[in-house]
């Protein structure tokens, strides 16, 4: 259905835009204390009324004719658009157009070394593909490109820092600096997921043996069967473990023992990191370290009490080995 600018839907949109603003322009305002960064509203002498502005000192082109302002920017009446940062070009002097063009032409020269520099100082980022190019050109303002601020984030550490490793570039280039060509392969950043068919195969692989995946499967089958597990249906794959988080460590201890992974006369650790990403408590929680905590440190009064608590634990534990296969031992 085509929007119609009726009474009800300015009313609706200014309401909802102005729900969804409200954090954007609280994050937008840590910005106040932010060293370097001045609060301006404005472009070219000329109020924005409805854009945050943060703004480092401009530099200028040697004939005058084009502003640099590097800025972290908002717009509170677009909120889906979100926050976002860069080079904003002023135009002063000059035809439009030429001047357009030169703005296109300099960040081509050093796109390279601002892309070489923002992923060498955030390496668990990429930039090659965050460089958005503008969709106008009003008022004798251009973006030559401009970065969106994801929503999770930090406007300081993330923001404000590219923004000033940024205007830092462009100083160099305006001062006459040729930037050296570098081979910037983009980087294989991978989305790690939990509770994922991903993760359910990265699990089954760190069996290691076609013989363990099969003990493994046998050993679901069990606590299945006894209603100490349950599919959590929410997820791709995960199982709700019904056992008390103390039992359950004593038991994944003591099967990873029984399949070899973890030798009973070595000191190798067991290994907890992709069990937990298939698994969740009772309450529906994950694990993260608590179960490696509580094998390591069952929770009671004394150092005779956690030692008898903790052979005791081993002792149930290695049953229930016993009842799913037979032997504590293959």
């Amino acid at each position: 259905m085509a929007y119609s600018p009726t009474e009800v839907n300015e009313k609706y949109w200014r309401k909802l835009t102005e729900a969804a603003s409200k954090n954007l322009q609280e994050k937008m305002h840590i910005l106040d204390d932010a060293d370097g960064f001045t609060r301006d509203d404005s472009f070219l002498g000329n109020k924005a009324s409805n854009h945050m502005m943060y703004k480092l000192e401009s530099l200028f082109s040697k004939d005058g004719h084009r502003e640099y302002e590097f800025l972290v920017e908002y717009d509170i009446w677009e909120p889906t658009v979100g926050i976002y940062y860069g080079c904003k070009g002023l135009i002063h002097e000059g035809e439009v157009d030429k001047e357009i063009v030169k703005f296109d032409e300099e960040w081509n020269e050093i796109i390279n070394e601002v892309l070489y520099v923002l992923n060498n100082t955030f390496p668990e980022k990429d930039y090659t593909h965050r460089f958005k190019p503008t969709n106008n050109a009003n008022d004798n303002t251009y973006w030559p490109f401009w970065i969106s601020l994801y929503e999770d984030e930090d406007i300081i550490d993330v923001a404000a820092r590219a923004t000033i490793i940024i205007r830092n570039i462009y100083q160099k280039y305006l001062n006459g600096t040729v930037f050296t060509k570098h081979e910037i392969e983009e980087k294989n950043l991978v989305t790690k997921t939990a509770f994922t068919i991903d993760a359910y195969t990265e699990f089954m692989s760190s069996l290691k043996t076609n013989d363990n995946v099969k003990a493994f499967k046998r050993f679901m089958e069990y606590l299945s069967a006894n209603n100490l597990i349950e599919r959590n249906e929410t997820y791709e794959r995960c199982w709700t473990v019904k056992m008390q988080n103390v039992d359950f460590a004593f038991l994944w201890a003591a099967f990873c023992e029984y399949i070899g992974i973890k030798k009973k006369e070595d000191k190798a650790p067991v290994p907890w990191q992709n069990v937990i990403k298939i698994f969740v408590n009772k309450d529906g929680e994950t694990y993260k370290d608590n179960l490696k905590r509580q094998y390591s440190d069952p929770t009671v009064p004394s150092k005779y009490d956690k030692m008898y608590a903790k052979k005791q634990k081993k002792i149930e534990a290695e049953k229930t080995i016993v009842e799913i296969f037979g032997s504590i031992n293959r």
